[in-house]
């Protein structure tokens, strides 16, 4: 599941999305990795090193800073108020 997700967020397509079907992948993906959105973002941050978690990791960056700025804020207010941990 998580390879599927991670794959339809780094697909070109997922840019022509809805920004709701984005932030839902985006929401699945973080859930599954139990993994916090902003911890995510980060690229400081020290996050786990399993092969699939790091680039499922890189793909939630790679989306979210491939968004306008506008479409950064409103994510970024959906998906930490979704945070599952």
């Amino acid at each position: 599941m998580r390879y599927k997700l991670s794959g339809f967020l780094s697909w070109d397509a997922t840019i022509q999305m809805a920004l709701p079907v984005q932030i839902a992948l985006a929401t699945s993906l973080l859930a599954l990795l139990s993994l916090e959105f902003e911890k995510v973002i980060q690229s400081n941050c020290n996050l786990p090193a399993i092969a699939c978690q790091s680039v499922s990791v890189d793909h939630i960056r790679s989306w979210f800073y491939s968004l306008t700025k506008e479409r950064q804020v409103l994510s970024r207010s959906l998906l930490q108020s979704c945070d599952v941990l």
